[in-house]
């Protein structure tokens, strides 16, 4: 068996994008032999630029574009191979021979870039919450090239694991340039990893949302911006200027945008202030009765509908009957429906008999839902038990908040 030797460094992005390139347009590369003598594919920019024709953008153009100090350098930060390699910590992991499941700690850059050979194109869904840049948030640093490593510990520029830090203060004449570098070229990176139905989901707040969805717009493109979720962080409010925060923010991009179809659910929401009740659960409302109205609220259409609550008013102790002729009426639906005398032992003790009530055309009701199906939403307190003013108790659903 003929052992090939693996490489050090991990494949830099530009492979993936010519590969990529290639697989679009094949006459624009020919085929050259590398130091090595190995036959390899380069790119013919003449005959790329022969079949692109008018759509290929001169220098001199004005152009729309974001730039600040520093672009150009987290973009060759994305781009260049790392050498670093992940280490397994068995003695601090959880069932190691049969998890499924990974968890990395480093520098999220190159963690990124060390995915890339076994998941590139392949993750449906990454979820990020960077620093915000509030003036006191550490961000890495991609400047290799500062003072020794004794000086970085002296001034407190490494963490734990000997990551370069930098307290990213708001004093700092390039503050929002260092923000946007360390958030661009880890996101150049995380958009290779994502399937071509893959979203991404970023958490930020009004430090540097402008910034972001600028940056996101050339990274993903403006086309597959999904949403800019706002989120209720603080109901009292953070202190801002003059005018007190509420809020932050989830920016949602795609991979391809046409590729979400039936990815995502609709729903509509609500005022949570119309949800005025609550219990151990949360918020809720009060919903539809548990009889059922209309044209087919009668136990002849529904045998298996009708059965007596007994409810303790006291103590909120509830015990369901079948205490009908259920047989007889499933055999013949149209004979008189008679129910037994309510029970005389739990009425003594303080129970009441709920049963529908008879329709206006004298045909007894029924209640929506079947009595196996009432006990286990009632297990989960989902309905409300109310006196009225003719002494009589109705049943309700709770609504709640979701």
């Amino acid at each position: 068996m003929e052992w090939k030797r693996l490489g050090l460094t991990s494949a830099a992005p530009s492979d993936f994008t010519l590969e990529a390139l290639r697989q679009v347009v094949p006459s624009a590369f020919t085929e050259v032999k590398d130091e090595d003598d190995r036959l390899t594919y380069k790119v013919d920019f003449d005959r790329l630029r022969e079949m692109l024709g008018d759509v290929i953008a001169d220098a001199d153009e004005e152009r729309f574009g974001f730039y600040w100090v520093g672009k150009q350098e987290a973009k060759r930060k994305a781009a260049e191979p790392t050498r670093k390699t992940l280490r397994p910590v068995v003695k601090e992991s959880v069932a190691w021979e049969s998890t499924q499941n990974l968890y990395i700690e480093g520098d999220n850059l190159e963690v990124l870039k060390l995915l890339q050979t076994a998941y590139i194109g392949k993750v449906k869904m990454i979820y990020i919450d960077p620093p915000y840049n509030t003036g006191n948030d550490f961000v890495y640093s991609d400047n290799f090239t500062m003072s020794r490593q004794a000086q970085d510990w002296a001034m407190g520029n490494l963490d734990e694991e000997g990551n370069r830090l930098r307290r990213n203060l708001d004093s700092n004449p390039r503050y929002h340039s260092v923000w946007c570098s360390m958030i661009y070229s880890r996101l150049l990176v995380a958009r290779t990893l994502l399937s071509n139905d893959g979203v991404i989901f970023i958490s930020i707040d009004d430090n540097e949302i402008h910034n972001l969805r600028k940056i996101c717009d050339e990274v993903f493109g403006a086309s597959n911006f999904v949403n800019n979720i706002v989120c209720v962080s603080n109901a009292g409010g953070d202190k801002g200027n003059y005018i007190e925060t509420t809020k932050q923010y989830i920016l949602v991009y795609a991979k391809n945008i046409s590729n979400l179809q039936d990815k995502f659910g609709v729903y509509q929401t609500e005022n949570i202030d119309t949800y005025s009740l609550s219990d151990e659960i949360g918020r809720y409302k009060k919903g539809s009765q548990l009889e059922k109205w209309g044209n087919d609220a009668t136990i002849y259409t529904h045998p298996n509908l009708g059965y007596s609550i007994y409810y303790n008013e006291s103590n909120g102790d509830i015990i369901i009957k079948h205490d009908y002729n259920h047989k007889e009426l499933l055999a013949n639906r149209q004979i008189e429906m008679i129910y037994e005398q309510p029970d005389a032992e739990l009425i003594a003790n303080g129970y009441i008999c709920i049963r529908p009530r008879v329709n206006n055309d004298g045909n007894p009701g029924r209640w929506r839902i079947e009595k196996k199906t009432f006990e286990d939403r009632l297990a989960s307190n989902s309905f409300i038990f109310e006196r009225q003013s003719n002494n009589t108790i109705k049943i309700y659903e709770k609504n709640r908040y979701k």
